[in-house]
């Protein structure tokens, strides 16, 4: 494998890779290196290039943009007339996705285990919060790197969509969290890996799955973070 390169060429590489639609072989012969070479930067780069994408694509929506001062989000609610319209802003929506989720983390499945706003690289510059995170152990639960993590974030509306902070994905499969009208403006701005649950009635209806991917932290890790924040959510 060639030596030299360095870490910017491998990572634009894979960006080129992931913008072209092109396979590990058309990638090695467009930059010259092995197609081994090729396999082991997309394993190495493939996280961060697609979050680089994503916040460019959010980017582009800022600038283009008006910044909206409200979100005004219509949703159901059974009543004996039918349905009608309760006007929310953001806080409020944060507030009825955060229990919808919370329900159906909880009743997924009794062996799960979740936590929420969960602090990674804790007391560093690049501390970074996951909304929620569950983990599903596998069935005997010996090794715990065997089992799956979860990763959701909660999106209120659009101009919440748009901010630079909340995209914060570790797991193996990831989620945003939002309401029909937020999804409906904004689907085409979201990775192909990142799965979608919008409020539908009283639960969460999933529209778009989430991909597989490797995860990049240890699930010790991954774990004690969650512990951390279960402790201080029982110190409040």
């Amino acid at each position: 494998m060639p030596k030299g390169h360095t870490e910017k060429f491998k990572k634009k590489t894979v960006k080129m890779m992931v913008k072209g639609h092109l396979t590990q072989k058309e990638a090695a012969q467009k930059v010259g290196v092995t197609e081994t070479a090729i396999g082991y930067w997309a394993d190495r780069y493939f996280y961060e290039v697609m979050e680089e994408l994503a916040e460019e694509k959010r980017q582009r929506k800022r600038m283009t943009a008006a910044k909206e001062k409200k979100e005004v989000i219509w949703h159901q609610v059974n009543s004996i007339a039918g349905y009608w319209g309760v006007k929310m802003d953001r806080k409020e929506t944060t507030k009825i996705l955060s229990r919808y989720l919370e329900k159906h983390i909880k009743a997924y499945d009794t062996s799960v285990y979740w936590a929420k706003e969960v602090t990674f690289d804790y007391r560093t510059t690049f501390a970074r919060r996951v909304d929620y995170m569950r983990y599903k152990p596998k069935k005997n639960g010996a090794n715990i790197e065997m089992g799956l993590f979860y990763c959701y974030e909660i999106k209120s509306c659009v101009e919440d969509f748009h901010s630079k902070n909340g995209h914060n994905f570790f797991g193996e499969y990831n989620y945003y969290v939002m309401t029909k009208e937020t999804y409906e403006k904004v689907q085409d701005e979201i990775p192909e890996y990142i799965g979608v649950y919008i409020k539908e009635g009283d639960n969460l209806k999933s529209v778009k799955k989430a991909t597989r991917l490797h995860r990049r932290k240890t699930a010790g890790e991954m774990i004690l973070m969650m512990f951390r924040s279960c402790a201080r959510d029982r110190s409040k």
